[in-house]
Order: structure tokens, then sequence, then C-alpha cells
């Protein structure tokens, strides 16, 4: 009995992890500017499927006190939290074996520095050994 109440409660919890996930641009509605900070409201239309659906609001400010963030609405729903999460942007994905041009350029532009001041390896050999050479 024990393991069947277990396996319902993780049917359960894996069916509410499983929720939609919606992206959602707001658009800046008011804004009041304080001396230390501002407050600023934004707007979008949502509709919501019955169930639970996870909102995710983008493109706003990472300076933003996470304790002040506040979510409300019209209609006939419950709002379970409010979380604030970064989501840093994923690096370009390059096939293995090359570099990203601003790398390339980068390169290109210090092997030329070296050519330029002869610092390419074969000469500054060349003078460590004269340069032992006259110690003798």
């Amino acid at each position: 009995m024990k393991k069947l109440i277990v396996a319902g409660l993780l049917i359960i919890a894996v069916s509410a992890k499983a929720s939609n996930e919606k992206f959602i641009k707001s658009s800046v509605k008011n804004v009041t500017v304080f001396t230390q900070g501002a407050q600023v409201f934004r707007t979008a239309p949502v509709s919501l499927s019955p169930g639970i659906t996870e909102l995710v609001f983008s493109g706003l400010s990472p300076n933003m006190n996470p304790a002040s963030i506040q979510a409300g609405g019209k209609g006939n729903f419950i709002i379970l939290e409010v979380k604030h999460n970064i989501k840093y942007p994923e690096p370009p994905k390059t096939t293995e074996g090359t570099l990203p041009k601003e790398i390339l350029r980068e390169i290109k532009i210090i092997e030329d520095s070296l050519i330029e001041l002869d610092l390419s390896g074969k000469n500054s050999v060349k003078r460590k050994a004269r340069s032992s050479w006259k110690k003798i």
C-alpha cells in the first residue's frame, strides 16, 4: 500500500513539473522615478489554458530587486509563485575544429604584430644563442 502511495505522489510530482511554459513579451505601461531607483509597471495580454502554465517574461532588467517583483491580473486563475531567474545567453555553437571569426581576426592581428616586431620565435632563438656566445 505504501509503494502505491509513493508511486502516485511521484506521478503527480512529475506531471506538475511538466507544465506548459509560455514566453511573454511585456510592454512598459507606467514608470515612476525615485532618488533610489524606479518603479516600472509592465503589461502583457496572456491567454491561459486550464492547468499549470509557467509564464516567462524576457527582456527585463537584470538589475531589478528580486524582492520587489509583484505579479497580478484579472480573471479566473491563481498565481502559485513568482520567481526571479537570470537566463544567460548560450554561447554560439561552432563546428569542431573551427574558431569564431572574431578569434581568427584577433589571431591574425597578433601574428601580423609579431612579424612586424620580428618576434616570431626564429630570430629570438638566434638572439639567445648570440647572447650566450658573448658570455663565453
